[in-house]
């Protein structure tokens, strides 16, 4: 059983109680678990797509096309939940720009989809 000691936040390069030294810090730990979210996408959709493209020039535009329009979403969504200094992501922005009744519905929706979207995996058998 961890004491208390061990359960306080230290700095990067510093020992914590029970004498480990912390090296990895909070970015690295984001970073981790962005990169497995991007990657269990990556590999799983690519397959199916490409094999419905008939030529090897289609699917590196496609590559092409879908890495342009994910750094353009990342832009709007920076720009935008910068322009709203609150936190709850879609539903402050959509609560600030259309009331509070869309703001629930949003809020529903993602939740209803991430629900049906992990059921859909998980019907599938993984």
């Amino acid at each position: 059983m961890a004491s208390q000691a061990d359960l306080t936040m230290t700095p990067p390069g510093e020992r914590t109680a029970s004498g480990l030294l912390r090296v990895l810090g909070t970015a690295f730990g984001l970073a981790l678990a962005v990169g497995g979210m991007i990657g269990g996408g990556i590999l799983r959709a690519p397959g199916v797509i490409f094999g419905q493209v008939p030529s090897l020039t289609l699917v590196a535009g496609l590559l092409v096309l879908c890495a342009l329009h994910t750094l353009l979403s990342a832009n709007i969504w920076a720009e935008v939940s910068t322009s709203v200094p609150l936190s709850g992501g879609t539903v402050v922005v959509v609560r600030r720009a259309f009331g509070d009744t869309p703001a629930l519905v949003s809020g529903w929706t993602d939740i209803l989809c991430r629900v049906a979207f992990c059921g859909k995996f998980e019907h599938r058998g993984g």
